[in-house]
């Protein structure tokens, strides 16, 4: 019997390294075909790995100046708590199937500033390694930044941006400090718990106000003074003082449901609440209100178009008095009420001195 040929097989292939590559790849490819703004590739230490043309116009840097060198040396980024770019990547906690968003202000090469929205994604960088090599060094990831200045939005986009940032950044913070205002305006209130929570109070307040200034950063207009009251309702006797008015609140957090609910009990109304502007639309055919407290970010309906539509009814129900409860910054009352047919609005958080403001100024 003839000697069989020993046939020498290539060594395995580590399938895990293969897909854990195309799917890099595919991201990768697929991110510089669509990307409208600089494209920059990062190690997982942060050094320059890839630096489109788009990238070397808008930074004033040619690719090969940037390619294998830091991400701090080359982008200088003008913030309060951190002048390090690769601060902001590392700090997203970035997972692999995830992008994230920030909005970053840029020195530039040339001495001018850039105010833009980075997006940045993470993937499996792209190496070949035995099975041996992958249980030795865990695979090594890439930081996929895709940067587009804000002067490239259309206003619209900017709008939504905007918009959308207020509702996350501010909503969670609101809702707190709306249940402090209605716990620090009970009356029987221990003095130790009124002392946490007025120190509470004025650290989200403050928290509040960074938020409200790096939000402005992002506007045209400057924006306007504060509103002024005469914020004399410390000599006032709440309860009681609107009783019989009918109140429809459109909100859709039941945090802030429960704020306005409580607030609005103080000075003798109960009101309805609905969590959209078609429910409100619903249930203001069904029933006469003396007042909308009308929130403006809401799903399946805002109150914008919700608003909209009650104009369109028969009066006097097309009539009724809106306040638009908003945590965007409002530059110009006048033409915001105007544009959007409200009557006025207050900021969130709800605050015990804005509604009796409205309640007074809409319905005494």
């Amino acid at each position: 019997m003839k000697d069989q040929k020993c046939i020498h097989l290539p060594p395995p292939h580590t399938l895990h390294d293969s897909i854990d590559s195309m799917v890099a790849r595919a991201k990768r490819d697929a991110i510089l075909q669509a990307a409208s703004g600089a494209l920059i590739v990062l190690d997982a230490e942060g050094f320059v790995i890839s630096f489109n043309q788009q990238a070397e116009k808008q930074f004033v840097i040619p690719a090969k100046n940037a390619i294998g060198h830091h991400a701090d040396e080359i982008l200088n980024v003008r913030e309060l708590s951190s002048s390090s770019f690769y601060e902001w990547v590392k700090l997203l906690d970035l997972d692999t199937q995830i992008a994230h968003n920030v909005v970053l202000n840029f020195d530039k090469a040339d001495g001018s500033m850039e105010l833009a929205e980075v997006t940045i994604g993470k993937a499996p960088l792209e190496q070949v390694q035995t099975e041996q090599k992958l249980l030795e060094n865990p695979p090594q990831y890439q930081y996929i930044c895709v940067i587009r200045p804000l002067r490239t939005f259309k206003d619209s986009q900017i709008e939504d941006a905007l918009k959308y940032l207020s509702h996350t950044l501010k909503t969670p913070l609101f809702g707190m400090l709306g249940l402090i205002s209605l716990a620090l305006n009970e009356n029987d209130l221990p003095k130790r718990s009124r002392v946490y929570l007025e120190r509470a109070s004025k650290s989200g307040e403050a928290l509040s106000k960074i938020i409200e200034i790096t939000l402005n950063k992002l506007q045209i207009n400057l924006p306007d003074k504060e509103r002024t009251y005469n914020k004399s309702t410390s000599s006032l006797i709440y309860k009681g003082k609107f009783s019989g008015k009918k109140i429809l609140v459109v909100e859709d957090n039941s945090t802030n449901q429960i704020i306005a609910k409580g607030m609005l009990k103080k000075f003798g109304v109960t009101p309805d609440i609905v969590e959209n502007g078609e429910e409100a639309i619903t249930a203001l055919e069904k029933s006469n209100y003396d007042l909308i407290l009308m929130d403006c970010n809401m799903p399946i309906m805002d109150g914008y178009s919700a608003t909209k539509e009650i104009r369109k009814l028969s009066p006097p129900k097309s009539n009724t008095p809106i306040i638009a409860v908003t945590a965007t910054h409002i530059s110009d009352k006048d033409t915001f009420c105007e544009t959007n047919k409200m009557n006025d609005y207050i900021s969130k958080p709800y605050r015990i001195d804005d509604i009796y403001h409205m309640l007074h100024t809409w319905l005494a």
